[in-house]
């Protein structure tokens, strides 16, 4: 028998308490995030840089002026790993369903736009949601995924405090499910604010 997917027997416990504090008037992604193995102690996600991109040299420097890159540091816990982007499942794991790791747009001002997501390769890890051992490619310790993010030239040469203060950030979910070597749990979202307003 699978112990792998998150909705399976396994979890029914977690789930049924996550919906006793839901019924409760809670809010269920944080109240089911403290407190549970695979919760808010598992996975932790923050921003780990904005940076603006050199056009040095560049023939078409004036269009390029726009691009900064933002890291997004996904941090395992110890014994914690996540499923990565692309997620490979083995012949053994067959009915599993797993939750790749994802960042999306949740809000931005006008104009702005991610180009392209670069995420690091994953690594094996052993586990042992069956009988015998199984490898599988995941995300452990620190992974760093870097967005490319294409800013209008109005935003780009904001410069001053109070300028800064009226340009909204950029706001990016972050989806992922974290595993131990034995189980994997209910995926998770977490929002990132990015602030756009830097001085040129």
């Amino acid at each position: 028998m699978h112990r792998v997917t998150w909705n399976h027997v396994t979890y029914r416990g977690v789930v049924l308490s996550c919906l006793a504090l839901l019924c409760a008037g809670a809010s269920a992604p944080d109240a089911c995030a403290q407190g549970v193995r695979g919760g808010a102690d598992s996975v932790r996600v923050q921003l780990a840089g904005v940076e603006r991109l050199s056009s040095a040299g560049s023939a078409d420097a004036g269009s390029r002026e726009d691009l900064f890159e933002v890291s997004v540091a996904i941090v395992h816990a110890r014994n914690f790993h996540s499923w990565p982007d692309e997620p490979v499942v083995p012949p053994e794991l067959e009915v599993l369903n797993p939750i790749a790791t994802s960042i999306r747009v949740a809000s931005a001002p006008a104009g702005v736009e991610v180009e392209v997501i670069e995420w690091p390769e994953p690594v094996v890890v052993t586990v042992r949601y069956t009988s015998e051992p199984l490898e599988l490619l995941s995300f452990v310790d620190t992974t760093v995924a870097r967005l490319r993010i294409s800013l209008p030239e109005d935003l780009v040469d904001i410069s001053g405090a109070a300028a800064q203060a009226e340009v909204k950030p950029l706001e990016l979910q972050v989806q992922f499910q974290s595993c131990d070597e034995e189980y994997c749990y209910p995926p998770r979202r977490e929002t990132l604010s990015v602030p756009l307003a830097l001085d040129p």
